[in-house]
Parts: C-alpha cells; sequence; structure tokens
C-alpha cells in the first residue's frame, strides 16, 4: 500500500470509528457501536384515579441483546420503587397513595451485570382525583314527634 493510500485509508478509518486490528489495512468496529441497546416502556393500570384507588405501573423492556437482565426503577414525586425484571421483560409495582393532581411516572432499566446499559421510558401521567363522597342516613326504629319547649319563666 502506498503512503498516500494508506493516509487515506487511516484517514476513512478514523472518520468512521473504527480502530485498527494489529496489521496492514485491517480494522474493526470498536465495541461500543456494537453495545447493547434496550427500549424501557411504562404503562398504568389506569391514568385517572380517585385518591386511595389502586393503581399498578408495568414496565416493557426490551434488549438487542436478547431478554433483558436487571431491575426497573420507578420515579414518581420524587420517591423511586424498585422492582426484579421478571423472565418476560416486564416488572410491576402499585403506586403509593399520592395527594390529588397530576403525577408523571417513568421507569428506568438498569442492566446487570453492565449498569452503563440503561433505558428510560417516556413519561405517563397520572391525574389523582378528589373521591365523591355521599354520606345517607337511615334511621329505623319508633318514630317521634317534635315537641316544642317553651323558653324558661323566670317568674319575674
Amino acid at each position: 500500500m502506498s503512503p498516500s493510500a494508506r493516509s487515506v485509508s487511516l484517514l476513512v478509518a478514523g472518520v468512521l470509528g473504527l480502530v485498527p486490528t494489529g496489521g496492514g489495512a485491517a480494522y474493526a468496529v470498536p465495541a461500543a457501536a456494537n453495545a447493547t441497546t434496550t427500549t424501557t416502556v411504562v404503562s398504568l393500570s389506569t391514568v385517572q384515579s380517585v385518591y386511595g384507588q389502586a393503581v399498578t405501573a408495568t414496565a416493557s423492556v426490551t434488549s438487542s441483546a436478547g431478554p433483558p437482565n436487571g431491575d426497573v426503577y420507578f420515579a414518581v414525586d420524587n420517591l423511586n420503587i424498585k422492582a426484579n425484571l421478571l423472565g418476560n421483560g416486564t416488572a410491576s409495582v402499585v403506586l403509593p397513595r399520592l395527594h390529588v393532581g397530576s403525577h408523571p411516572v417513568v421507569a428506568t432499566f438498569v442492566q446487570y451485570p453492565d449498569p452503563t446499559v440503561t433505558s428510560t421510558s417516556a413519561p405517563v401521567d397520572w391525574v389523582v382525583q378528589q373521591v365523591r363522597t355521599r354520606v345517607a342516613v337511615q334511621v329505623t326504629g319508633r318514630r317521634t314527634t317534635r315537641i316544642a319547649i317553651p323558653p324558661r319563666w323566670t317568674g319575674k
């Protein structure tokens, strides 16, 4: 290979991010280009609930390297909840009771044994509404009549 062809080869290899394999003009794709990629999607059992109603968050994780292995961290209102990823690539938690309002829920996957492989879902808004209450009173038993009690006479 001529010196000018080698310079062009090195320039192209450098631009493409290739690394020399140790001899001649052979180059390999660096490990970072072959890195595992993951995708995390979060869903809620319901996106609108009333205060006190149980809501389950489920994360689904896919990996370019086969079945994912690791943990999922659910984040809602500065609260993180860890869940183990099941063999089918999902993890679920029951979310805590939160005050009335809108709460974004996000899931982040962290791969085991390589914690540098992560993916975070887009946020899903969970709206907690005030409970509507109604009180009904049923009285059983004897009926009473109303008796007007006159003001006390003092005799003055």
